[in-house]
């Protein structure tokens, strides 16, 4: 359980970092807090919340990211949905 904890913690931080930078960046009218919550709901299946998410990563984030980087993420996002199988 705690280490479950610890967990959640590193990926909140992780989130809350990545979001400020990407508002920042990129999205200068859609704020880190804009970002977390669409995030959060579409965590919780949120379908709208979920194309709405996507939609704004491949417009806005996904254009300027190395391909290495991209391919990394990819992968990782992969191996945690079967995780989760």
């Amino acid at each position: 359980m705690k280490k479950l904890s610890k967990q959640y913690c590193r990926e909140e931080v992780f989130l809350t970092e990545m979001f400020d930078s990407i508002s920042e960046v990129f999205t200068p009218d859609f704020s880190s807090k804009d970002w977390y919550a669409l995030w959060q709901k579409s965590k919780e299946g949120d379908v709208i919340s979920n194309q709405m998410m996507r939609s704004l990563w491949d417009s806005k984030v996904r254009p300027y990211l190395p391909i290495d980087l991209e391919d990394t993420l990819t992968k990782t996002q992969h191996k945690r949905s079967k995780s989760y199988e």
